[in-house]
């Protein structure tokens, strides 16, 4: 059954986002990995190569991009940085929206916002022209040979010079026809960058249907059994519509299956014979209470097992681009260990909005032996150490202190007093004892009879409600006057 998907292409061996092919042995790569020759240039430029190149590595790491996509000379690199730029994927992701959006003004569309045809062919074709020139970039840097391996670029490029014919064809006849065509525009959305989480859930789904849709056939197969059984047990009873014919019983059953026509399908035939309840016993036992829970569990545990598969999959293919980066970054005086001036030239391409206090910052987390130099273990945590967000911390000053003594002296015993446990415990208290008078008030006024009267009895403001209210002013006065309003207003529960 798997072998089946695959070759429809449901599931791929290898994709650009998951790796779901042999798990790769943590290695560094042989030199021939590595962009080009840069044995000809300064020692400068070919550290900044270097730097470049390990940025890369990590983030091919970091996308779960396969390695064998890696810019193989310097002629590739400039259309691959073009290509995962950001600009770009904004550029790809509107042009897939805008592709989608067509569908609310071609024919046939409400009349206000339907435009003519030559209008939506042509901003159809400038969205498949900006996808295209991702496409085309894509080719420049992989290579055709390469290109046409990868399944769902291949098959992207087929699908943008079909969808491109179609919209010249609209332009030249000035009228539009039945396009299937237009029902693969979320292909386009899908592959984008920003679609890597939709892509995997897909892939998934993918990868978990064999032993479902074995489950699935199993379960269909007895319910056939049951249906041809029913048909020559009950269509001779009169009256007896649910199992008339061989579509009918089918049909019927499948709906037990489901008890939405429980019990009304098996009446009929109780009603001529009582021991045709074991029929109807019998196939909701097996069908419904064994089969679908099997289903269930199926499903479950073949998802989990999956996903399971490819965490541990991602989490080895971020290691693998981690010790490729390593091996760009270490130098001959210091063989297998990165120093600092080579790891903040790779967080120049790699992380570019970080500061160098980020970077130095960064640096000492990794080297959690001190030694001033990381090494290849202590490189791996780099996706996660680089994701940290360093602010200065600063001592908590209190707005009175600016005060002249013994100005400050009144506040200063105000802020003790809020900070007391005992001063929490007393306001929760009053505010356990208000919803408790809140909800006896309540009973007692429910109980008074007409609505006149409950009118009347909710209009009256007791004394109790006023010294709730005035407690609770009081603790709100306390707290602005010890602990600042900064502080105060800061947390979204007093607000």
């Amino acid at each position: 059954m798997k072998h089946l998907f695959q070759s429809l292409g449901l599931i791929e061996e290898e994709e650009d986002d998951d790796i779901t092919g042999e798990i790769p042995t943590i290695a560094f790569p042989s030199s021939s990995t590595s962009i080009g020759s840069i044995n000809h240039f300064p020692d400068d430029k070919r550290w900044e190569l270097n730097y470049q190149e390990a940025a890369i590595y990590l983030q091919e790491g970091e996308n779960n991009n396969r390695f064998d996509t890696h810019p193989s000379n310097q002629s590739a690199l400039p259309a691959y940085l073009i290509v995962h730029n950001t600009y770009f994927f904004l550029i790809d992701l509107a042009a897939s929206i805008l592709l989608m959006s067509l569908a609310l003004i071609e024919s046939p569309a409400v009349p206000v916002i339907e435009v003519d045809e030559f209008i939506h062919a042509s901003l159809e074709l400038f969205c498949l022209t900006l996808i295209a020139i991702g496409v085309g970039m894509k080719m420049r840097w992989l290579g055709l040979k390469s290109f046409l391996k990868h399944k769902r670029t291949a098959i992207k490029a087929v699908v943008l010079l079909i969808m491109y014919v179609e919209a010249i064809i609209v332009i030249i006849r000035h009228q539009s026809h039945f396009r299937v065509t237009r029902a693969l525009r979320p292909f386009f959305f899908i592959d984008c960058h920003y679609s890597r989480g939709v892509r995997r859930s897909l892939r998934q789904i993918f990868q978990s249907l064999p032993p479902i849709v074995e489950m699935l056939v199993l379960l269909f197969y007895f319910l056939l059994i049951f249906a041809t059984l029913g048909f020559y047990l009950f269509s001779k009873i009169d009256h007896n519509d649910y199992f008339r014919t061989m579509g009918a019983s089918f049909v019927n059953l499948f709906v037990l299956q489901t008890t939405a026509n429980y019990p009304d399908v098996m009446m009929p035939a109780y009603n001529s014979s009582r021991w045709s309840a074991l029929f109807f016993i019998v196939f909701l036992i097996l069908e419904l209470y064994f089969l679908t829970n099997v289903l269930l569990a199926v499903v479950y545990n073949t998802f989990t097992d999956v996903e399971k598969e490819k965490f541990k999959r991602l989490y080895l293919h971020k290691r693998l681009g981690a010790s490729m980066a390593f091996r760009r970054l270490c130098s001959r005086m210091h063989p297998g260990l990165i120093s600092f001036p080579h790891f903040l030239g790779l967080m120049k391409y790699y992380k570019s909005n970080h500061s160098k206090r980020d970077v130095l910052l960064a640096f000492r987390t990794l080297n959690s032996s001190g030694t001033g130099f990381i090494n290849l273990s202590e490189f791996f945590n780099i996706y996660e150490v680089s994701l940290l967000k360093w602010t200065a911390k600063q001592d908590e000053k209190l707005w009175f202190e600016s005060l002249f003594p013994p100005l400050d002296k009144p506040f200063r015993l105000i802020n003790y007093l809020v900070n007391l446990k005992h001063f929490e415990i007393l306001v929760y208290a009053v505010i356990a004892l208000n919803g408790s008078v809140f909800i006896i008030s309540t009973i007692v006024i429910s109980g008074t009879g007409s609505s006149q009267e409950v009118m009347e009895t909710l209009e009256v403001v007791h004394w109790y409600d006023i010294a709730f209210v005035t407690f609770y002013g009081i603790e709100c006065l306390l707290k602005i006057l010890g602990w600042g309003c900064q502080r105060y207003f800061g947390n979204t529960w007093n607000v």
